[in-house]
């Protein structure tokens, strides 16, 4: 089997977590409910490949604020919100 890097994003809001399905597409019996997340690209960061991965797999776009946190931004208004 063969392995790459990958970087996984855990999503909690209100106090629930963001849980992505994987359908198995070429193994049906692999599927399973999963972190939103997937493998790195060559020559990407693993923080590149997570706020990817979660905009790819969820529509969510993160970005890091002032204060070195993590919020979700809001596209439409340009803002970020915590996350």
């Amino acid at each position: 089997m063969d392995t790459r890097p990958a970087a996984y994003v855990v999503i909690i809001e209100q106090g629930r977590m963001l849980l992505t399905h994987w359908t198995g597409e070429r193994h049906p019996e692999r599927a399973a409910w999963t972190l939103p997340g997937g493998g790195m690209e060559v020559g990407e960061t693993a923080e590149q490949a997570a706020i990817r991965e979660a905009y790819e797999e969820s529509a969510i776009l993160l970005a890091r604020t002032a204060d070195g946190a993590w919020a979700e931004l809001d596209e439409r208004a340009g803002a970020a919100r915590e996350a």
